[in-house]
Protein backbone atom coordinates (compact mmCIF):
# COMPACT_ATOMS: atom_id res chain seq x y z
CA UNK A 1 0.00 0.00 0.00
CA UNK A 2 2.70 2.33 1.16
CA UNK A 3 4.64 1.53 -2.51
CA UNK A 4 0.98 2.49 -4.46
CA UNK A 5 0.24 5.91 -2.51
CA UNK A 6 4.19 6.82 -2.81
CA UNK A 7 4.35 6.21 -6.70
CA UNK A 8 0.60 7.80 -7.23
CA UNK A 9 1.50 11.38 -5.30
CA UNK A 10 5.32 11.28 -6.73
CA UNK A 11 3.74 11.01 -10.17
CA UNK A 12 0.81 13.48 -9.17
CA UNK A 13 3.99 15.86 -8.19
CA UNK A 14 5.81 15.37 -11.51
CA UNK A 15 2.64 16.15 -13.57
CA UNK A 16 1.65 19.26 -11.61
CA UNK A 17 5.19 20.61 -12.66
CA UNK A 18 5.25 19.30 -16.12
CA UNK A 19 1.91 20.54 -16.56
CA UNK A 20 2.35 24.04 -14.85
CA UNK A 21 5.35 24.76 -16.46
CA UNK A 22 4.89 23.54 -19.75
CA UNK A 23 7.40 22.30 -22.83
CA UNK A 24 10.80 23.61 -22.25
CA UNK A 25 11.41 23.79 -26.00
CA UNK A 26 8.07 26.04 -26.71
CA UNK A 27 8.72 29.51 -25.58
CA UNK A 28 5.31 30.20 -24.86
CA UNK A 29 3.38 28.97 -20.78
CA UNK A 30 1.22 26.38 -20.59
CA UNK A 31 -2.04 28.21 -20.18
CA UNK A 32 -3.88 25.35 -18.83
CA UNK A 33 -2.96 25.71 -15.10
CA UNK A 34 -3.94 22.74 -12.92
CA UNK A 35 -3.64 22.04 -9.47
CA UNK A 36 -1.68 19.34 -6.86
CA UNK A 37 -5.31 17.68 -6.16
CA UNK A 38 -6.31 17.82 -10.07
CA UNK A 39 -3.28 15.33 -10.89
CA UNK A 40 -3.83 12.66 -7.97
CA UNK A 41 -7.58 12.88 -9.19
CA UNK A 42 -6.16 12.66 -13.35
CA UNK A 43 -4.02 9.70 -12.31
CA UNK A 44 -6.88 8.07 -10.15
CA UNK A 45 -9.64 8.37 -12.96
CA UNK A 46 -6.55 7.22 -15.25
CA UNK A 47 -5.25 3.76 -13.48
CA UNK A 48 -9.16 3.07 -12.72
CA UNK A 49 -9.35 2.92 -16.37
CA UNK A 50 -12.58 5.09 -15.98
CA UNK A 51 -11.12 7.85 -17.64
CA UNK A 52 -13.51 10.62 -17.52
CA UNK A 53 -11.75 13.50 -19.28
CA UNK A 54 -12.84 16.26 -17.79
CA UNK A 55 -8.69 16.69 -16.91
CA UNK A 56 -6.16 16.36 -19.50
CA UNK A 57 -2.64 16.58 -19.58
CA UNK A 58 -2.16 19.40 -22.42
CA UNK A 59 1.81 19.09 -22.40
CA UNK A 60 3.88 16.35 -25.00
CA UNK A 61 6.20 15.94 -21.96
CA UNK A 62 2.63 15.32 -19.46
CA UNK A 63 1.21 12.93 -22.21
CA UNK A 64 4.78 10.75 -22.70
CA UNK A 65 4.64 10.85 -18.95
CA UNK A 66 1.29 9.52 -18.83
CA UNK A 67 2.00 6.80 -21.70
CA UNK A 68 4.97 5.33 -19.58
CA UNK A 69 2.78 5.59 -16.23
CA UNK A 70 0.17 3.86 -17.57
CA UNK A 71 2.16 0.86 -19.07
CA UNK A 72 4.29 0.84 -15.58
CA UNK A 73 0.68 0.81 -13.76
CA UNK A 74 -0.32 -1.89 -15.63
CA UNK A 75 2.63 -4.20 -15.21
CA UNK A 76 2.59 -3.83 -11.49
CA UNK A 77 -1.22 -4.58 -11.16
CA UNK A 78 -0.35 -7.32 -13.12
CA UNK A 79 2.68 -8.25 -11.27
CA UNK A 80 0.99 -8.25 -8.01
CA UNK A 81 -1.96 -10.31 -8.80
CA UNK A 82 -0.60 -13.00 -11.11
CA UNK A 83 2.80 -13.49 -9.09
CA UNK A 84 2.60 -17.33 -7.13
CA UNK A 85 2.87 -16.28 -3.17
CA UNK A 86 4.70 -18.18 -1.04
CA UNK A 87 2.41 -19.21 1.79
Amino acid sequence: MCVFLGTWLSAAGFIHMIENSGDPWLKEPNIHKITYWECVYLLMVTMSTVGYGDIVVKTMLGQIFMIFFIIGGLVKITLHFFTPRLV
